[in-house]
């Protein structure tokens, strides 16, 4: 049996099958918010908290408070005494054991 294919069947097929095999979808962050996690980014662990509009740090034997604010898909933290007071926004995708943010770091319970 042979089969042929027009040129925009095979684009659909090639692109549905793309669609399959995409990277991991992005985290809504509301599904972070309110816990307290374990995370790990480099050498550093230890366990971060996110709240609506707050955030705290504990690592290092010492306890960062910043703020937070939700930027579409992403989490923006500062912290006054870390990273100079500056702002950093990133994103989270579903991992087996947790979550991974876009600047390397992964979360867990």
């Amino acid at each position: 049996m042979k089969v042929n294919f027009s040129a925009t069947a095979l684009s659909v097929l090639v692109i549905a099958f793309g669609l399959g095999t995409a990277q991991a979808q992005t985290v809504d962050p509301q599904e972070l918010l309110g816990k307290t996690w374990n995370f790990k980014q480099g050498k550093i662990t230890g366990k971060v908290t996110y709240q609506t509009s707050k955030v705290k740090a504990q690592f290092g034997g010492k306890t960062y408070n910043g703020t937070l604010r939700i930027k579409g898909k992403q989490i923006c933290t500062a912290y006054k005494q870390l990273r100079k007071g500056k702002e950093d926004c990133f994103s989270f995708t579903k991992t087996k054991s947790g979550y991974k943010n876009s600047n390397g770091a992964t979360i867990w319970r």
